[in-house]
């Protein structure tokens, strides 16, 4: 009579090991439950990771835009502040002052007469700095990554460079025989 209860137990745990080996584990939603409290950065691979990095030093380096502006604009500028000595320089300095209230930092450099030299510590903010000098009435035209950059306003824009043109071939009347 012994026997009765031992073979129960024994039953009794080898329906729960079948049990527990019958029971088959999803990988992918376990992994989904780990990822949840990751932050974005630490799922990436090590070389999407690297490729972000690059990308993100790529933007972050400094770019440099030539401004050429309007000479009577400079004059008119000059004539309605006779009290600046250097109406260029302060000019730059105003642009400056506007630009570093709006979150860029820009450097501006005179070069010659009515050009003027940008320098840009994030580039990846270039396009907010074209489009605050195209804001402004002085500036006729922007030279950036060797492209030479229009405001929208202007009525007299050069045109840029032709590309070569391919040579046609003659076409001569098709004969019938």
């Amino acid at each position: 009579m012994r026997r009765g209860p031992v073979l129960l137990l024994l039953l009794m745990v080898l329906l729960v090991a079948v049990d527990l080996a019958a029971k088959t584990i999803d990988y992918d939603a376990l992994e989904r439950q780990w990822e949840k409290g990751d932050m974005d950065e630490e799922l990436l691979s090590d070389e999407a990771l690297a490729a972000k990095q690059n990308r993100k030093q790529e933007l972050e380096k400094s770019e440099m835009v030539f401004v050429t502006l309007e000479p009577s604009a400079v004059a008119a500028f000059a004539m309605a502040h006779p009290d600046y000595e250097k109406p260029l320089s302060e000019l730059c300095a105003l642009w400056k002052s506007m630009l570093l209230n709006g979150g860029l930092d820009v450097n501006f450099y005179e070069l010659e007469g009515a050009k003027v030299l940008a320098g840009l510590q994030r580039g990846s903010r270039v396009q907010e700095l074209h489009a605050f000098l195209f804001e402004q009435p002085q500036v006729t035209e922007i030279q950036w990554n060797q492209e030479t950059l229009y405001p929208p306003r202007a009525k007299n824009r050069k045109p840029k460079k032709a590309k070569k043109a391919t040579k046609a071939k003659p076409t001569s009347p098709k004969t019938e025989l």
